[in-house]
């Protein structure tokens, strides 16, 4: 079933491009990957055949409800949170290209303790895995097709080494990465999401490439980034993804930090348009559309449009609210997410500080009725 699946999508993937490719587009994206969401996508409809015996996968029901980002809750907030994410680098997993994913790691340990926390409390709770690339890929990934970039965040004033995520050879890394941990993890009912992280720097957020850093943004020219390059990662990230039939993938979603090969840097929400418009085709309703900065009062212009165009599409969306020093009203940013049509939030370090136990439940039971999100 799951080879026949991911043949199948692949080739309907690429029917879609053929046919997006021809379309006229006003972008200024690479046209190999011009999936602009002018371009009406075609619809392929997969039926089985008649000697077809094998029952269609059944995809997780969303994460739904209030989530904590931190770790597993407390036995008391195991009612009204939903779920906790499990925060773990690449390195951690995987010592050697190719190599076995490592038993006793912070996955497994997780769905151990969440299921120790379940029978004790007789609640549902389930996890949100974020593995983490970026600055967090192990040293051999991050030698691929040469040294490790030096980058940092201009903001936060934090940093690291990266790899050349945009290369083919590390995207066959991630793919084989993604395999492997589906292989183990697909059918665990706890596991609700894995994060989709490819082609990231400092923070686990794809579209972000640290371009207030100059000295960052040049780093990565040096090493040989194209516009090109970059863009394909952003899709090719997507059909990584295809591994996981049963659970779905979140994509962090910013406005497109883009760079040109001179070294000049724009912002191109066009681009984030593309990817989503892609993610949704590619992995359907496994495919979590969703921000990682929401905050009260919100964010405007670019923010807000693309706050706007992620609700059009409609459920499963998810949103991480900012840092505690920047979110602002926490309790006005989960309902700012409520009525926006998110079927989960990812709460900040304090939150139980914040909010009473009443507001948590309130919240995640009006998350998990909005539309969709069941």
């Amino acid at each position: 079933m799951k080879i026949n699946e991911r043949t199948l999508t692949l080739l309907a993937t690429t029917l879609w491009l053929v046919i997006a490719g021809c379309a006229e587009s006003e972008s200024a994206t690479s046209p190999g990957f011009d999936v602009s969401i002018s371009t009406t996508p075609v619809t392929v409809t997969l039926a089985p055949t008649s000697t077809s015996t094998t029952m269609p996968t059944l995809v997780k029901a969303p994460l739904a409800g209030l989530i904590d980002r931190a770790g597993i809750p407390t036995d008391e907030l195991a009612g009204p949170i939903a779920g906790f994410v499990v925060d773990v680098a690449w390195r951690d997993l995987q010592d050697k290209r190719g190599g076995a994913i490592g038993s006793n790691n912070a996955i497994d340990v997780a769905i151990e303790e969440v299921r120790a926390l379940n029978s004790r409390t007789g609640q549902h709770l389930r996890i949100k895995l974020r593995v983490r690339a970026g600055i967090d890929a192990p040293d051999w990934a991050k030698e691929l097709g040469g040294s490790p970039i030096v980058v940092s965040d201009a903001q936060d004033k934090i940093g690291g080494t990266i790899g050349e995520f945009w290369i083919d050879e590390f995207g066959t890394a991630y793919a084989e990465l993604q395999t492997k941990l589906a292989e183990r993890y697909d059918e665990v009912v706890e596991i609700a999401d894995v994060a989709i992280t490819r082609c990231t720097t400092v923070y686990a957020e794809p579209f972000i490439r640290n371009i207030a850093e100059p000295e960052t943004v040049s780093q990565l020219i040096s090493h040989g980034f194209d516009a090109d390059g970059d863009l394909a990662c952003l899709f090719d990230q997507i059909d990584a993804h295809l591994a996981w039939e049963e659970t779905r993938s979140s994509l962090a979603l910013n406005p497109y930090q883009a760079i040109a090969s001179s070294g000049v840097t724009s912002v191109d929400p066009s681009t984030t348009s593309r990817v989503m418009d892609y993610c949704r085709f590619v992995l359907r309703e496994r495919c979590v559309l969703g921000n990682n900065s929401i905050r009260w009062p919100p964010l405007s212009g670019r923010m807000e449009d693309m706050y706007a165009e992620i609700e059009s599409f409609g459920a499963p969306i998810t949103y991480q609210t900012a840092a505690p020093a920047r979110v602002g009203d926490l309790a006005a940013t989960v309902e700012w997410a409520i009525e926006r049509g998110a079927c989960s939030v990812e709460l900040p370090v304090g939150y139980e500080s914040d909010l009473t136990p009443d507001q948590l439940m309130n919240f995640t039971d009006s998350l998990s009725m909005n539309p969709g999100c069941r």
